[in-house]
């Protein structure tokens, strides 16, 4: 039986948790990439197949993490999967060979989209849905505490230290959800349905199009605003601007879809997504951030 209220220790800890999954173990990386690509002498080439490994990951995940959640618990799932994540974190920088970095970020989008699927499900099973979207925006939150503490430590020294400190705050992180969270039984999605049909084809046509463009496109926006002339700290800045965006989203889409609709918010907000997009790439420097 879905619950109508959660506790705030459950929205914190479900908000922390995917601000780990997101902002650490999957955007934290659009961060990091200028300085290894400097210091480690990358080509595009070892970037993409970087970034697409973690995506493969990602999608991998997905589908093991429904599977783990119908035998297990979805609390200790996303746990397990946040304990792992910090390992696999601190271990990224420990080579600085293309093979290790690319099987490391396959394995972060691996443990990325299981903490996802299980703090997804817990939040859709436990809270309303206007509280839901508030736990979503973890993603904005962490994006933009990743870009914020990464900032000072990519803007000189050693490429390592920033892997180090996301490991730092995925581990803590995980020991915060754990301590919120409450025990919960295992649950897969109850109440939760999905109409086949053309209608959902259609959705997964738009996000398969949205990761080939929007997701790859943000995973190398700060290295396309240092690599065209603009400084760190306006490619930060704008990627701490695309983190407190992402913060308000869930909320705002929620509120834009209970006054014109699911279809007609969902439309709007991919339009608005492509135009951002396209001055984020095309504007000057003051024009990229907001």
């Amino acid at each position: 039986m879905r619950s109508p209220r959660a506790s705030f220790g459950t929205i914190l800890g479900a908000l922390v948790a995917i601000a780990a999954a997101m902002g650490f173990g999957r955007f934290a990386y659009t961060q990091l990439l200028p300085p290894m690509v400097a210091q480690l002498r990358l080509s595009d080439l070892d970037a993409a197949w970087m970034a697409a490994a973690n995506f493969v990951g990602y999608l991998l995940g997905a589908l093991a993490g429904t599977h783990l959640c119908a035998r297990l618990n979805e609390r200790r799932v996303a746990f397990g999967g946040m304990l792992a994540l910090a390992l696999t974190l601190a271990a990224t920088p420990l080579l600085g060979l293309v093979p290790w970095l690319v099987t490391a970020r396959l394995v972060a989008g691996i443990e990325s989209a299981v903490i996802f699927v299980a703090m997804g499900i817990l939040v859709f099973e436990t809270m309303a849905r206007s509280t839901a979207m508030i736990a979503f925006g973890g993603v904005g939150a962490g994006i933009f505490l990743s870009a914020a503490f990464l900032a000072p430590l990519v803007a000189r020294g050693p490429w390592q230290r920033g892997w180090y400190a996301i490991a730092l705050a995925a581990l803590l992180a995980a020991l915060t959800t754990w301590r919120l969270v409450p025990r919960v039984q295992t649950r897969v999605a109850v109440g939760i349905s999905i109409a086949p049909g053309i209608g959902l084809r259609l959705v997964d046509a738009s996000y398969f199009f949205q990761g080939i463009g929007y997701i790859v496109f943000a995973t190398f926006a700060v290295l396309y605003l240092v690599e065209r002339g603009d400084s760190h700290a306006v490619a930060s800045a704008a990627w701490l601007a695309v983190g407190l965006g992402a913060c308000v989203g869930p909320w705002l889409s929620g509120v834009v879809a209970a006054r014109v609709g699911t279809k007609a918010a969902l439309t709007l907000f991919q339009l608005v997504e492509a135009t951002a997009t396209i001055v984020f790439a095309l504007a000057p420097p003051l024009l990229a951030i907001p």
